[in-house]
C-alpha cells in the first residue's frame, strides 16, 4: 500500500467554485511553491519544476498559451523558484539562473562568482536575487548589486515595486512612489524590527514584531479595495504613510502574502485572515448573501481553514493577482508514524498543497 505523498487542491477561478485536486502531486513531494500573476509554479525536492495557468508570455518556458493542468516544465536541477507578473525565475544547483518569458535568458553571474542564491523574486519587470553573504542583485540587462550599505535577508515583490528586509530588520524599497522614501531606507521602520513583508499591486505589508512579544501589521500604498485594512483611519491620514492594521486578536505571523488588492496572513497558531478584494473568492470567505462583503473585506477578516491541522502543518504561501497558493507538511506524530510503519517504509504522505486561483 502506497499513501499520497502530496495533494494539492485548486479553488477560486470562480466566487464559489468548490476545491478540485490536482492528482499529479500525490506522487511528488512539493517543496517550493511561487505565485505569478496568472501562473503558479511548484518546485519538487528532485529538481523538477511544474507550472499551471496562462503562459501567454512563455513565463513557463512551453508552447501552449494556457497550461490547465499541472505540467512538467523543460527545466532540471532547480533548487529555487520566483515569480514576476509574468515571468518566472529559476535557479539551478549551480547558481545559474534562467528568466522566462518571451524569451529565455540564462544568467551565470553567480555562478562564475561563486555566490550562493538564497532567494529570488520579480516585479512586472524586474528580477532580484539574494545571496548567503547578505548580497542583493537587480537582474537586468546587466547585473547589479543594490544596497550595498546592507546585509539583505530577502525580497519582497509586487506588481511594480519591491522591499527588501535587512538581516537586522530594517526595511527598504525599490520603484515604490507609495512610501516616503524611493530607492532607500524606510524610515518609518528605523527604530523598528521588520520580520516579514508583502508587496502587492500598489500597496505594501510590513511584519514587526511589539514590546509584548506578538506581531504588528502595518501596511501603505494606495487605498481603494481595502487592501490597507485600515477603514478606521481620519480622512486625513494618507496611504502613504504606513499605519497599523487592527487585527483580530494578538498572533506570531509565520508568513504574509499580497495580491493585486488584498492581504492574507497566517499566523503560527494555525489562523488565517486576510482583508481588500475578494473577487474571486480570493481570501477564502465562502458563500455569503452579502456581495459588499464578499467582493471587498476593508478590515483583517478572520476565518477558519480548510485543513486538518491535527494531521498537517503550515510550510509556507505565496500570492499574486487573485489567488493564493498554501503548502503544508504532514506532521511527524504519532499518526503519521503508524502511517508509516503500515506501508512498510514506502512512500507516505509528507506535502500538500492547496491552490486558491
Amino acid at each position: 500500500m502506497q499513501l499520497d505523498r502530496t495533494r494539492v487542491l485548486q479553488a477560486g477561478t470562480q466566487k464559489n467554485q468548490l476545491l478540485i485536486e490536482h492528482e499529479l502531486f500525490r506522487t511528488k513531494r512539493v517543496v517550493q511553491c511561487a505565485a505569478g500573476t496568472f501562473h503558479a509554479l511548484f518546485l519538487t525536492s528532485d529538481g523538477e519544476v511544474y507550472g499551471v495557468g496562462q503562459n501567454h508570455s512563455k513565463q513557463m518556458g512551453l508552447a501552449d498559451a494556457m497550461i490547465d493542468t499541472p505540467t512538467l516544465l523543460p527545466f532540471s536541477n532547480i533548487k529555487l523558484i520566483g515569480s514576476g507578473r509574468e515571468h518566472s525565475i529559476l535557479v539551478n544547483r549551480k547558481n545559474e539562473i534562467t528568466i522566462c518569458r518571451s524569451s529565455k535568458k540564462t544568467v551565470d553571474y553567480f555562478s562564475k562568482h561563486d555566490l550562493n542564491i538564497v532567494h529570488v523574486d520579480g516585479t512586472y519587470t524586474s528580477s532580484y536575487a539574494v545571496t548567503s553573504d547578505g548580497k542583493c542583485y537587480e537582474i537586468d540587462s546587466t547585473t547589479n548589486e543594490l544596497f550595498k550599505h546592507a546585509s539583505i535577508a530577502r525580497i519582497c515583490s509586487g506588481y511594480a515595486h519591491s522591499v527588501f528586509i535587512s538581516n537586522d530588520g530594517q526595511l527598504f524599497t525599490q520603484g515604490s512612489s507609495y512610501a516616503e522614501e524611493k530607492d532607500q531606507k524606510i524610515e518609518f521602520f528605523k527604530h523598528m524590527n521588520v520580520k516579514l513583508a508583502a508587496c502587492g499591486g500598489s500597496h505594501t505589508a510590513a511584519v514587526v514584531r511589539n514590546m509584548q512579544g506578538y506581531d504588528d501589521v502595518y501596511t501603505f500604498g494606495e487605498t481603494d479595495y481595502g487592501r490597507l485594512g485600515r477603514p478606521f483611519d481620519p480622512p486625513h491620514v494618507s496611504g502613504k504613510v504606513p499605519g497599523k492594521v487592527e487585527l483580530p486578536g494578538k498572533f506570531e505571523i509565520d508568513s504574509i502574502v499580497s495580491g493585486w488588492n488584498h492581504v492574507i496572513v497566517h499566523t503560527k497558531c494555525n489562523k488565517y485572515f486576510g482583508w481588500g478584494e475578494n473577487l474571486q473568492n480570493q481570501l477564502h470567505l465562502g458563500e455569503t448573501d452579502n456581495k459588499e462583503v464578499m467582493e471587498l473585506q476593508y478590515e483583517a477578516t478572520m476565518r477558519e481553514m480548510f485543513i486538518d491541522y491535527d494531521q498537517w502543518e503550515f510550510q509556507s504561501m505565496d500570492s499574486d493577482g487573485q489567488h493564493v497558493i498554501i503548502v503544508l507538511q504532514r506532521k511527524d506524530d504519532k499518526y503519521t508514524k503508524k502511517l508509516y510503519e503500515l506501508v512498510r517504509r514506502e512512500a507516505y504522505c509528507d506535502i500538500k498543497v492547496v491552490t486558491l486561483i
